[in-house]
């Protein structure tokens, strides 16, 4: 092999093999002043690997890991563009505050919603809502504080017309079920 100090390139967006950049990596090992460092130094924050934005990929190594229990709203900020919805919204329509419902994580989901109230009725690509993603993962915390925090996003129907209650039936859970009828959910 000939070496050509002048041909390396280093590049933050730069993916490997399994389809991981810098960033993602220091995503997966929770190192908070690497990420700084990664958006600082102008890291791709619109890139999407298989369609998940960085915003939702930290939202799923926060869900199975101890990593981010202090400050993952703070990280969460760093990732997203405000202005640019491509980096809060995964292929499927899911917004942040949909995988946050989804996870049960109550303080990130209130901290989304007061900086993009546009999400509090957001839907997905199936026109499901935060509740109706709530609903399907049993998220009891997250599904009370729509319900006490948004109500009204009880009324949503997704493309298979089911409201929030139909989805927990469907997808046996029947706490959250419970939860929306003591609600009164409609």
């Amino acid at each position: 092999l000939d070496y050509n100090p002048h041909a390396v390139q280093l590049s933050l967006d730069q993916l490997d093999n399994c389809g991981f950049t810098p960033l993602h990596i220091a995503i997966m090992n929770g190192s908070v002043d690497t990420i700084r460092v990664c958006v600082e130094k102008g890291v791709n924050r619109c890139l999407k690997t298989e369609g998940i934005p960085y915003s939702i990929f930290l939202l799923q190594v926060a869900a199975s890991t101890t990593l981010y229990q202090e400050n993952c709203l703070e990280v969460l900020r760093m990732l997203v563009i405000p202005e640019k919805e491509e980096t809060m919204k995964d292929r499927l329509g899911r917004t942040v505050a949909h995988v946050a419902a989804t996870y049960n994580m109550v303080d990130v989901l209130d901290g989304i919603l007061k900086d993009v109230p546009s999400f509090v009725e957001a839907v997905d690509n199936e026109g499901d809502s935060i509740l109706h993603s709530a609903c399907k993962s049993c998220s009891t915390d997250a599904i009370t504080f729509i319900m006490d925090t948004y109500p009204n996003v009880a009324s949503i129907r997704n493309k298979k017309g089911q409201s929030a209650l139909h989805v927990c039936l469907e997808n046996s859970a029947i706490e959250a079920y419970q939860l929306l009828i003591q609600s009164r959910s409609p």
